[in-house]
This record gives structure tokens, sequence and C-alpha cells, in this order.
């Protein structure tokens, strides 16, 4: 969380049509993942959204 919001972004508690990316832990909430499936927002694990952090592909 403090990563993202390090970088201007922020750590609403849902997901809508205006969400980048939903980051998920271990064991993600089934509807948010759900409402991000339908939305069409992409879904990242905490590992693969440090991976873009660590290689410059996020800013």
């Amino acid at each position: 969380e403090a990563a993202i919001k390090g970088r201007g972004g922020k750590s609403p508690g849902s997901v809508s049509a205006k969400t980048y990316a939903l980051v998920v832990g271990a064991e993600p909430g089934a509807s948010k993942v759900s409402r991000a499936a339908d939305l069409g927002v992409p879904v990242l694990s905490e590992g693969g959204f440090v991976t873009l952090l660590e290689t410059g592909e996020l800013p």
C-alpha cells in the first residue's frame, strides 16, 4: 500500500471502472477479484507488483 501511495496512487476499498489494477495478497476477496474481471481490470499478485516496480515497468 505504501508503494502505491508513495507513487501518487490510491488504495480504495472497492474496485471501480477507474481502477488501474488490483493487487491481491495470498487470500484475495473473491468479490473484488470477480468485480475486477467484470470490469477488465488487471489483477496482480503482490510478487508480480513488486517485480513490475523493480523492473521499472510501473512508474
